[in-house]
């Protein structure tokens, strides 16, 4: 599997974290799975249909050629056959407002079709395109455009995407003192520009950080995890790990992966 990342020009650095590509050339009919976990960061997917397969759910169903996915809260498996390709925008949490104008909450765990949101020819062009490097341009005028129309930032919002020093629940404590907003404003302004409350998004950017210290070998057990993590004990950091994965850190770490990208892993059929 090849896998590429491209860096965002700088006018879109602070809502797209970067592009990335892979293609899988692999000639063989074997199903895999693309099993994806809850993650934080929504992402715009083009399938790169010239010779390869769309990506299907669980229940056999084609995925949209190009399609959005907002913040996931829970892990979910797709399908592939054979050879696929797609090319991908990771997107900093808050951004799918911004450029598009939808409340985040209503594309949370949600893959909706990018022709609801685009010129209808923004799909064409992309199959058109020669490689990634042009498909990336495209991509890019599309955004700048979209940011030009509707880019009224949430500065409170986007003051708590990057506050991450700490990810415990108390943080919101923190927020509440610091901007003089009450609780149930602060969620919804998460709910509008993320899609999810503050606490689960705590959550979740606590659950990304232990899969990137595992992922990185950051530990000598995994008890050091949840102690540097704050979880309560290491029955609660299985649990929630297990809420946003499907799988317990032990599971985890012996799953063999024939490739991976940010929260999502391609791994073997049963």
């Amino acid at each position: 599997m090849r896998y590429q990342v491209f860096p965002a020009p700088h006018v879109l650095s602070k809502y797209v974290r970067y592009f990335w590509s892979i293609d899988y050339q692999e000639s063989t009919d074997f199903s895999k799975i693309i099993k994806i976990f809850a993650d934080r960061y929504p992402r715009l997917i083009f399938q790169d249909l010239d010779g390869h397969r769309k990506i299907q759910t669980a229940n056999g169903e084609c995925l949209p050629a190009t399609f959005l996915t907002g913040i996931a809260t829970a892990d979910t498996n797709y399908i592939v056959n054979g050879k696929y390709a797609h090319l991908g925008i990771s997107f900093y949490p808050q951004a799918l407002k911004l450029f598009f104008n939808v409340d985040a909450f209503e594309l949370t765990d949600q893959m909706p079709d990018l022709i609801n949101f685009c010129p209808a020819d923004l799909p064409l062009r992309l199959q058109d395109g020669r490689n990634h490097q042009e498909r990336i341009a495209i991509l890019n005028h599309f955004l700048i455009q979209k940011l030009q129309r509707y880019g009224n930032e949430d500065h409170l919002v986007n003051d708590c995407v990057f506050d991450q020093e700490v990810s415990d629940e108390w943080l919101v404590s923190l927020w509440l003192k610091k901007y003089r907003i009450s609780e149930r404003h602060l969620e919804r302004k998460f709910k509008a520009s993320i899609g999810v409350s503050p606490k689960t998004f705590l959550r979740i950017t606590r659950f990304e950080k232990a899969l990137d210290m595992i992922k990185r070998a950051q530990f000598h057990n995994l008890s050091d995890i949840a102690y540097d993590l704050n979880y309560a004990d290491h029955s609660h950091f299985n649990k929630e790990f297990k809420s946003f994965s499907g799988f317990t850190p032990n599971t985890f770490l012996s799953m063999q992966k024939l490739g991976e990208e940010s929260a999502s892993f391609l791994i073997e059929k049963a």
